[in-house]
């Protein structure tokens, strides 16, 4: 018998920006574009140039696809990799006597450097990007609510209707 599988990915955070640093707000939102969004879009873009016909289905929220696209999300997220390459660079010095954690210093620093000459690459844009690879056929965007509420505990069906109709605007 036949089968299909389906890999899908569900993406989602609460709207962070502006709402402080560590160990909350949107540090949340750096440490996930760099520990995730970016490897899995390295690995979309290898898995295209290796010709692989790749189909994956991505659930982005409303909330977390307003705060990758925002400029002020962008900007600080390029301070943010600035901040861990000067830590980076801190360690290399500190760990001069210790080959082995050097070695672990100069291989965070090589990824660190590629995600930032790839976030460069793609001008900021993960979503742009993501959507490229959708229109190429590779990805499904999905969505959800806009605030990605459990709908059925919301009290009145505007509510609801509201959150799916301002879910499929953004």
């Amino acid at each position: 018998m036949a089968g299909l599988f389906s890999m899908v990915l569900h993406s989602h955070l609460p709207f962070c920006l502006g709402k402080g640093k560590w160990p909350f707000g949107e540090e949340w939102l750096m440490e996930i574009t760099l520990d995730t969004y970016l490897p899995l879009l390295k690995s979309f873009l290898e898995l295209k140039e290796e010709k692989v016909d790749f189909k994956v289905q991505l659930g982005i929220t409303p909330v977390l696809m307003e705060q990758l696209k925002s400029a002020y999300f962008q900007d600080e997220f390029l301070k943010y990799l600035d901040s861990k390459e000067t830590l980076l660079f801190k360690d290399q010095e500190s760990f001069q006597e210790k080959p082995e954690y050097i070695n672990l210093a100069n291989l965070y620093l090589d990824e660190l450097l590629y995600y930032k000459k790839l976030f460069l690459q793609i001008n900021g844009d993960l979503v742009k990007s993501f959507s490229q690879l959708q229109k190429e056929g590779y990805l499904e965007i999905l969505t959800s609510a806009a605030t990605h509420g459990y709908l059925p505990l919301f009290s009145n069906n505007l509510s609801i209707m509201s959150q799916i109709m301002t879910g499929c605007e953004v």
